[in-house]
């Protein structure tokens, strides 16, 4: 018997606003000091006899990639086209695992709030639905794994919708991803967990671990308070506040005189509310991105396949960026019709390539992109490349790349 764990990898997370965001929602986020929660949930000497199969949503490939990178685990990333829910990501998984086993059990757990009994508990779990049961692990603050036979669980859903198992046959592979195509995704949209497992067998399991919080007053309660019972992280100080959470990331935050606030503060957005008004914070980001606000949906750093960027600083005409290259990657063979680059390299190596030109730049080193010019950055070494790029131009936006070539199959 093989236990294939379906590690859902969805949701945004907006009640946890702007800490998570939909670009790098809270499963990827250390809201707690003690990692990711994707990380706990691809702990290596759980699933050491199996792959787990990690089901999210396409702009989050990179991200899971890197957590398992991280955590040191192999698995299989199934791609969403579309955030359906939980179901359909649950049925697909089951898919890919009753394809390579037929007498796979899979175990389905949140990436975000991730439930982790023991291999015994789970190997219990899973001799429980030998007979074609249901089988749930869950404890009294919410978390759950439900453990099925996977050609149990394609049967119980080929009873609602279309032949689940041709969708996941119909996939594609692109760059150690899996793809299902839209169209087929969207068929089984209706569908999802509750409607499928019941009759189950509900076993209750001990809530012996901090669990992810859900919004920031559960956040509060999860962290250490001081003598007046406020949470501080970060550059946070309180005199005569009471009851108070404060996150300051990078600034120094200040709470005078107040109670039961909740106040976060990130490099390109504040938040501050009643911690009894936690719940409203998902309606505020609606309203956020129906403003068009891009802090609703992404952090100032942006992450991307080969590491990340950050815009530090920008005025009329010139934008600053703090760009950092993973080893052994690389940015797209690119250009800008309306912008010049000036790269300075403060920490490694970095391979450059300026039209038909390819030199190496050593720290403090440089060298000038013009207006047009084909470039590209790379990192051949073992060690983190930091460039700060100085762009100045009429048009300094992310709408404003050509891309000739790129490794990762990105277009845009």
């Amino acid at each position: 018997m093989t236990l294939v764990p379906i590690i859902l990898a969805g949701g945004a997370g907006t009640r946890l606003w702007p800490l998570s965001r939909a670009e790098h929602p809270k499963a990827f986020v250390d809201l707690l000091g003690t990692g990711c929660p994707i990380d706990r949930a691809l702990k290596p000497d759980l699933f050491h006899e199996s792959t787990p199969i990690v089901v999210g949503h396409e702009d989050h490939r990179f991200l899971i990639a890197e957590a398992a990178r991280r955590v040191g685990v192999q698995v299989r990333i199934l791609l969403e086209p579309a955030r359906r829910g939980s179901g359909v990501g649950a049925i697909a998984g089951a898919c890919l695992a009753r394809i390579d086993d037929p007498e796979a059990v899979v175990a389905i757990l949140r990436a975000d709030r991730p439930l982790l009994p023991t291999v015994d508990e789970f190997r219990d779990a899973a001799q429980k639905s030998q007979d074609g049961s249901w089988v749930r692990l869950e404890c009294d603050d919410g978390r759950r794994i439900d453990v099925v036979q996977a050609q149990e669980l394609l049967d119980r859903a080929g009873a609602l919708g279309p032949e689940v198992l041709e969708i996941v046959e119909s996939r594609s592979h692109d760059l150690g991803f899996e793809r299902v195509p839209s169209d087929r995704w969207s068929a089984l949209s209706s569908l999802n967990i509750e409607s499928l497992c019941a009759p189950m067998q509900v076993h209750r399991l001990p809530t012996d671990q901090r669990l992810t919080p859900r919004n920031l007053d559960e956040l509060y309660h999860q962290l250490v308070h001081d003598a007046d019972e406020n949470a501080l992280s970060g550059h946070a100080f309180a005199r005569g506040a009471r009851g108070c959470l404060v996150a300051a990331q990078e600034r120094l935050v200040v709470a005078l005189e107040v109670d039961d606030l909740a106040i976060i503060d990130t490099p390109d957005a504040v938040l501050v509310t009643r911690r009894q008004r936690a719940e409203q914070v998902r309606d505020l980001v609606r309203e956020l991105r129906r403003a068009g606000l891009p802090q609703a949906q992404v952090h100032r750093k942006v992450f991307r396949p080969w590491g990340c960027y950050e815009v530090i600083d920008q005025g009329l005409g010139y934008r600053v960026k703090l760009i950092q290259v993973l080893p052994g990657q690389a940015l797209s063979l690119q250009r800008h019709a309306h912008r010049a680059e000036h790269w300075v390299v403060v920490a490694g190596r970095a391979w450059a390539t300026i039209e038909e030109r390819e030199l190496t730049i050593e720290t403090n080193g440089s060298a000038l992109v013009p207006i047009g010019a084909a470039h590209r950055l790379e990192n051949r070494s073992e060690e983190r490349l930091v460039v700060v790029e100085v762009q100045t131009g009429e048009i300094l936006d992310e709408e404003d790349i050509e891309r000739l070539d790129d490794r990762y199959g990105r277009s845009d």
